[in-house]
């Protein structure tokens, strides 16, 4: 393997985790009790006076999220279909395979696990 099909691979991964990371933060914040936010936050917990300074500016966040789940999305898509297109294991059926897969990775992965997860405990 050469250095430029590893670099893509890294990409791959760090562009899932990135999709992951803001799919659960937007989870986590719509699932979180806004009282029991504010009471940790009287309390002087660092995460809680953290997480409710980003609470009261909601849209700010919301399109953080959303800009950046966007960028993510688009890296794992480009390198993945770069990825596919180096070797062509499929010959002429790559690029509809290769979107099935990306679909499928980004979905599950990127966006029901850590929903689900986050969703759960959004204090956490």
């Amino acid at each position: 393997m050469n250095i430029v099909i590893l670099s893509k691979l890294a990409g791959l991964c760090l562009s899932l985790y990135l999709v992951g990371f803001f799919a659960s933060m937007e989870a986590a914040f719509s699932a979180v009790d806004k009282l029991a936010l504010t009471n940790l936050a009287t309390k002087n917990q660092c995460n809680a006076n953290n997480s409710s300074g980003l609470a009261t500016t909601k849209e700010r966040l919301i399109g953080t999220i959303l800009m950046g789940t966007n960028f993510a999305v688009v890296l794992f898509t480009v390198l993945g279909t770069s990825l596919m297109l180096d070797y062509r294991p499929f010959g002429v059926y790559t690029v509809p395979v290769a979107s099935v897969l990306i679909i499928t990775l980004l979905n599950v992965f990127g966006d029901l696990i850590p929903k689900a997860c986050a969703s759960r405990s959004p204090l956490r």
